[in-house]
């Protein structure tokens, strides 16, 4: 069994202005920050809290077992919260043993 590192990225679909992130903004993030650095990932809605108020959200899990897609991930999580003004990007990285059965 092979030793890899999960990782999990919380993008806030609300920019700090209270302005929501459209769908056509998103798939313009994914298709120009996200796709060139990571060839499968998968990415799922989520509701988020911060400061006790819910935030539309959503997860990217991407598995790896190279060092270098820590870079990658930690650029995507840099280019979000510049792209749309956020406070902070969370990223989360635990070790995992994926399998497919």
């Amino acid at each position: 069994m092979t030793v890899s590192t999960t990782y999990t990225v919380s993008f806030s679909l609300i920019e700090c202005s209270g302005t929501p992130v459209t769908e056509d903004d998103w798939y313009l993030f994914l298709t120009q920050e996200v796709s060139p650095l990571l060839q499968s990932f998968s990415i799922r809605d989520e509701l988020d809290f911060f400061d006790g108020d819910p935030l539309p959200s959503r997860v990217l899990t991407f598995v790896s077992n190279e060092f270098e897609d820590a870079l990658s991930i930690h650029a995507i999580a840099s280019a979000y919260k510049t792209r749309f003004q956020q406070q902070a990007v969370m990223v989360n990285s635990f070790a995992s043993f994926p399998e497919y059965v």
